[in-house]
């Protein structure tokens, strides 16, 4: 489903699995446990080569997801998990195909 079709049972204003790390600050043990989204380059290029994916996703995640994916022209698809509170990205490659048109590499 696309992300206008999640309907969700509450609507978050915290991250849950696309949490920023600072540059500098150790992430990649959270980044192979789907708790860290890429906000340099140094960390894409981990996420991508490390084939991490993120873990499950609330409507605040979505919409960090979705900013990245749009702007390459790229859009997520998600099913539902947890009793249908949380989603998951199914279609990661997406993300990794706009995490490298985002960062150049």
């Amino acid at each position: 489903m696309k992300q206008k079709e999640i309907i969700w049972k509450e609507i978050s204003i915290l991250n849950c699995s696309a949490n920023a790390y600072p540059s500098g600050k150790p992430y990649k043990k959270q980044m192979l446990q789907g708790k860290v989204f890429p906000t340099t380059k140094e960390q894409a290029i981990a996420f991508v080569s490390m084939g991490c994916l993120l873990g499950i996703l609330n409507s605040e995640d979505v919409k960090v997801v979705e900013k990245v994916l749009n702007k390459h022209g790229l859009k997520g698809e998600y099913k539902y998990v947890c009793c249908k509170q949380y989603v998951k990205l199914i279609n990661n490659s997406m993300l990794d195909i706009s995490l490298k048109k985002e960062y150049v590499f």
